[in-house]
C-alpha cells in the first residue's frame, strides 16, 4: 500500500507510484511525506495532492540536506499519467541541515493541466555537489 519500491528501468529511476487511495488522506504532517530517493546527503520526498488547484493533481517535492555541507542539486523530475509524461528541470541550493519544499522553492508541480491523475513520479540525472 502506498509507494512501490525504487525501480531502475532503462536509465530512468522511478521514485514512486502514488496510491490514489492514500493520496486523498495525505496532509501536511511529517508522516505524510513519502520517501522516494536519497543520495549524497540529500533525501527527496513527495506528497501528491488530488485536485491541488481544485481540478488538477499536484506534486510537492521536499528536499532535506542531512549533511554538514551546503550543496547544489540538479535533476529532471518526471511525471507520468498512463503513457504520457511531463518533465521539468529542478535545480537549486540547499544549506547544511536544511529542508526546502513547495512553490516558493520551485518544488510544486501541476504536470498535467487537464485533470489527469499522476500515476508515476520519477527523476533522471540526480546530482548533488558540495559548495
Amino acid at each position: 500500500m502506498g509507494v512501490r519500491p525504487v525501480i531502475v528501468l532503462a536509465g530512468l529511476l522511478l521514485l514512486a507510484t502514488p496510491d490514489p487511495a492514500s493520496a486523498q488522506r495525505q496532509v501536511a504532517g511529517e508522516w505524510a511525506w513519502r520517501h522516494v530517493h536519497e543520495a549524497d546527503s540529500v533525501r527527496v520526498r513527495y506528497i501528491l495532492y488530488s485536485e491541488a488547484d481544485n481540478y488538477n493533481n499536484g506534486v510537492v517535492l521536499r528536499l532535506d540536506n542531512f549533511g554538514t555541507a551546503d550543496v547544489t542539486y540538479r535533476f529532471v523530475a518526471i511525471f507520468r499519467s498512463g503513457e504520457d509524461r511531463a518533465e521539468t528541470l529542478v535545480e537549486g541550493s540547499l544549506e547544511a541541515g536544511a529542508s526546502i519544499t513547495g512553490d516558493s522553492d520551485g518544488l510544486f508541480f501541476i504536470p498535467f493541466e487537464d485533470g489527469r491523475e499522476v500515476t508515476q513520479i520519477g527523476m533522471r540525472g540526480f546530482r548533488v555537489t558540495r559548495r
